[in-house]
């Protein structure tokens, strides 16, 4: 009997912004723009390498499980409820990929990404499983993780749900691929030079360096929005956290900063020399590609206080674990990608 097995190897991944433009996702010079029936005429889906990913549909059956004089269940008291569909994307992004995803979980355009009021946009997404497509429409990215640590590449990993599930009986991605003009490398940790901009409230902000980074941008998603429907009505945004973890050595310089340890109520200063309240800053250039970077800044950023750890005879390490605040004129994260502002 044939067991051929399926491939996770073979699978692509293509996403486009619900209902936007033609090619507003995509950087035709360095990604191969594919248009698809699976996406309305005025979509471009747009090919992302991927790392896994988790997306799908749990409709679970309901059991009436009434009395009926015995302890048998009728199989006609049964029904399916809501269609959930979501799960997790994980990519080891390139500054394009990063550049050309802003709109989705960060939000604004491509040209001007920002956070608001309203939210990431919402988009579609097909994946490419052996000869079927699924294909998941009007989806939210519910938080964002980005980072990276020592020796390892910068990994960006987004929760998302979906309004619905639909596949198709034969695929249309398959077969296609990325172009080779999509050669840029992916972001290393020693990328960031192997520092963090913090500045404990003096005029030159402290270079750091980190063991490993990790923040995250949590949009607040609502996802049990489905009133009369099997499926959610909306997806909205109801608040935004963004929180930041760097693990640092504690090293001469930080123990001798009695500003940086114990950890200021206020938050830090920095960036300008002391000129912005809580502004760090942690930058990826790529040593490979001239002029490609991606750097994340941090607004009042206030950390947990928590003392360095010990590991016996190893170094001490302090974590610094805590939230980004708005400043009242610039907000939590803002990120500069490829230029890009």
């Amino acid at each position: 009997m044939a067991d051929t097995p399926s491939r996770g190897v073979a699978s692509l991944l293509a996403l486009a912004t619900t209902g936007s433009t033609l090619g507003s996702l995509v950087d035709p010079t360095n990604r191969s723009a594919t248009t698809s029936t699976l996406f309305a005429t005025q979509h471009h889906a747009q090919l992302f390498e991927f790392v896994s990913e988790s997306v799908g549909l749990d409709q679970q059956i309901f059991d009436a499980s009434g009395i009926r004089g015995s302890q048998s269940h009728k199989s006609t008291r049964t029904r399916f409820g809501v269609r959930s569909v979501g799960g997790q994307i994980t990519m080891q992004p390139s500054c394009i990929d990063l550049r050309n995803l802003t709109p989705i979980w960060l939000g604004g355009t491509i040209a001007t990404p920002a956070v608001s009021e309203s939210g990431p946009g919402a988009f579609d997404c097909c994946i490419a499983r052996e000869a079927k497509d699924f294909y998941y429409n009007t989806g939210k990215c519910l938080s964002v993780t980005m980072g990276s640590s020592v020796g390892g590449i910068f990994t960006m990993g987004m929760s998302c749900v979906f309004t619905d599930e639909a596949v198709n009986a034969a695929s249309t991605l398959s077969g296609r691929n990325l172009t080779a003009s999509d050669s840029q490398s992916p972001l290393m940790h020693f990328d960031t030079s192997g520092a963090v901009s913090l500045d404990p409230g003096g005029t030159t902000p402290f270079l750091v360096p980190a063991e490993s980074i990790t923040w995250t941008l949590d949009h607040g998603v609502m996802t049990d929005r489905f009133r009369n429907s099997n499926t959610i009505t909306a997806a909205p945004s109801m608040d935004r956290v963004v929180s930041l973890s760097l693990n640092m050595p504690y090293n001469a310089e930080v123990a001798a900063a009695s500003t940086l340890y114990p950890i200021p109520y206020g938050g830090y200063t920095g960036g300008g020399g002391g000129t912005i309240p809580g502004n760090i800053t942690v930058t990826y250039t790529n040593g490979d590609t001239s002029g490609v970077s991606a750097a994340f800044n941090f607004r009042v950023v206030k950390f947990n206080r928590r003392a360095p750890v010990g590991n016996g005879r190893g170094e001490y390490m302090i974590p610094f674990v805590g939230r980004a605040f708005w400043d009242g004129t610039v907000r939590e994260v803002v990120a500069t990608i490829d230029g890009v502002v």
